[in-house]
């Protein structure tokens, strides 16, 4: 019924260095999601080089997302 469709989810994050990645790993072992978007939102901690991070570790396994 949905093949043609894609899931985007949206992940907003502020200052979210030590809880972004449980939240992404959470979203990834759901397994809908075509695409991971994380919105940063001009944190002051590590969450820009987290999410800098999970995005090239996705590419890796053949997974799409998108650092904003």
């Amino acid at each position: 019924m949905y093949k043609d469709k894609r899931v985007v989810v949206v992940m907003p994050a502020y200052n979210a260095e030590k809880t972004l990645r449980t939240a992404y790993d959470g979203v990834v072992r759901q397994g809908v999601a075509d695409v991971i978007v994380i919105v940063d939102d001009c944190s002051k901690d590590g969450t820009e080089a987290v999410a800098a991070r999970l995005r090239e570790e996705g590419r890796g396994k053949g997974e799409e997302g998108k650092l904003v």
